[in-house]
């Protein structure tokens, strides 16, 4: 995997832009924020793979993902309790992804169960 470093290092800035600095109180003016956009966008041009995403690793993605709890629900977080919102959110995310009750850890019938004993959605959604 190529790193944003190697690929600034292959592609040159096109652009030679100053660095802009404020002080404390002074006004922003357009033509500071322009060449700030400016260098911005050439930076991120200098780092972008050919087609168009930008590589590096990710080493941490289970922290976006709530796991599922062992009473069948999902909390907000990965150590989190489990939740009506969590639950459901998730449960329909899986539905509408077209996962079969029968699926991966049996998530969505261990979700269905939980939303169940827990007064369902229904109970929520008609206050």
């Amino acid at each position: 995997m190529r790193r944003p470093a190697r690929f600034a290092k292959e592609k040159q800035s096109v652009t030679n832009l100053p660095q802009t600095k404020l002080e404390e109180f002074e006004d922003v003016k357009e033509e500071a924020v322009m060449t700030t956009l400016r260098s911005a966008l050439d930076f991120y041009s200098t780092i972008q793979a050919d087609d168009g995403h930008w590589p590096g690793d990710y080493g941490g993605p289970m922290f976006l993902l709530p796991g599922l709890n062992r009473d069948g629900g999902w909390g907000l977080h990965i150590e989190g309790p489990s939740t009506m919102f969590g639950t459901v959110l998730n449960y329909v995310s899986l539905k509408l992804l077209g996962e079969c009750a029968e699926g991966g850890e049996r998530a969505i019938e261990k979700a269905r169960k939980w939303i169940l004993e827990h007064d369902s959605f229904q109970k929520f959604v008609n206050k």
